[in-house]
């Protein structure tokens, strides 16, 4: 780890830049000892919680999408002509953005 490396609580995540390498958290008062690495994280955890959460958030865009499709879809079949085709088309798009959510999860899982 560089010297220069922004430590966290492991407890509440409060960021302990320009504060003793051992001491109490000034958040949450739990024990940390840099030096150690006990009772913190580095700033590498903290990026990687963020991209996590980023990824969820992308992923799950996906599936606002697909409901959000068959609702138009839906009140799209009451003016139709043929009601079945919006719902058909709109079950077809659907299915291909549920499946690219899936696909998205599955892939972050590996990074």
């Amino acid at each position: 780890m560089p010297r220069d490396a922004i430590w966290y609580c492991e407890q509440c995540n409060y960021e302990l830049a320009g504060l003793p390498p051992q001491g109490q958290c000034p958040e949450c008062g739990h024990p940390y000892d840099t030096k150690a690495r006990k009772g913190v994280r580095d700033s590498a955890h903290a990026q990687r919680r963020v991209d996590r959460i980023m990824r969820l958030v992308g992923s799950s865009v996906y599936f606002m999408l697909a409901v959000c499709v068959m609702i138009c879809a839906g009140l799209l079949s009451f003016v139709a002509r043929t009601p079945n085709k919006p719902l058909i088309v709109g079950g077809i798009i659907a299915g291909i953005l549920v499946l690219g959510g899936v696909v998205s999860l599955l892939r972050d899982k590996d990074s």
